[in-house]
């Protein structure tokens, strides 16, 4: 008969080989054959590049993105508006028996006009005339430089130039001597304007010499208001002088909007 020690040796023996079953397929499954493991390296790569493939599209989307809300630059093509370059200078004036003048000017125009680059309002150095012709109402030489660049989708309220003119008077005090506006070319090319110019007169003879012995002559509170048309019918005014204006316009991208524009032809236009 079996006696209890040998029960208790065969269970032994039954747990050590359950256990080295255990053993066995724990090997076997972590056993990798070199073609298996360069399978698995392949996968990992294409893995890999797949992953690199995605974010590189999520890049340029946002890139895309970013470009489309991004402000066009109105002076690179497709133009978002025509451009209006202006360069010159007001060269000279004259003004009957006056001997020492000075000019302020200002480029007016509309509100859908841009100032791109340069000055829009500006003032001359105070000129002279030579003794030799002082005499004769010579002219007063001042050469002052004109340079602005404007942009707009549109040509209404189109770049004017205006032009006042002051002097001393008798006591040295500055007066006005003329007011003169003139609408800047509107096709490119060399232009040369005499700009008549003119004072306001007073309304009745005693303003006229309270305005003379007082130093409080007649003159517009806003030189720009020589631009506007509203107002200027009950304006009495007398002529008085010219400056002469000399201008290069350039012209860009006005075809772009419905505008016809013809290269420069060389020639300098009197205006």
């Amino acid at each position: 008969f079996p006696t209890m020690a040998d029960g208790a040796t065969t269970s032994a023996r039954a747990a050590a080989s359950a256990r080295g079953s255990a053993r066995e397929k724990k090997q076997q499954a972590e056993a990798v054959t070199p073609r298996s493991r360069a399978r698995r390296g392949g996968d990992k790569e294409e893995d890999e590049d797949d992953e690199e493939e995605a974010e590189a599209e999520v890049e340029a989307e946002k890139k895309k993105s970013a470009g489309s809300t991004k402000d066009h630059d109105a002076t690179e093509p497709p133009y978002a508006s025509f451009q209006l370059i202006l360069t010159g200078c007001i060269e000279s004036c004259q003004f009957q028996g006056e001997e020492t003048l000075l000019a302020r000017y200002e480029f007016v125009h509309g509100v859908d006009w841009r100032n791109l680059a340069g000055v829009e309002k500006g003032i001359t150095q105070t000129g002279n005339v030579g003794s030799a012709r002082g005499a004769a109402g010579g002219i007063i030489v001042w050469n002052h430089p004109l340079e602005i660049g404007l942009s707009a989708t549109n040509a209404f309220g189109w770049p004017q130039l205006v032009v006042s003119v002051y002097g001393p008077d008798f006591a040295g005090r500055e007066v006005v001597r003329g007011y003169g506006v003139m609408h800047v070319p509107v096709s490119a090319g060399r232009y040369v304007k005499y700009l008549p110019m003119w004072t306001p007169c007073p309304a009745t003879a005693a303003e006229g010499i309270s305005g003379a012995l007082s130093g409080r002559r007649t003159e517009y509170l806003d030189p720009v208001f020589v631009s506007r048309g509203a107002g200027r019918e009950i304006t009495q005014v007398r002529s008085f002088g010219r400056v002469k204006i000399v201008l290069n316009v350039v012209t860009k991208g006005m075809a772009i909007f419905g505008y016809s524009e013809e290269p420069p032809s060389g020639e300098v236009h009197f205006l």
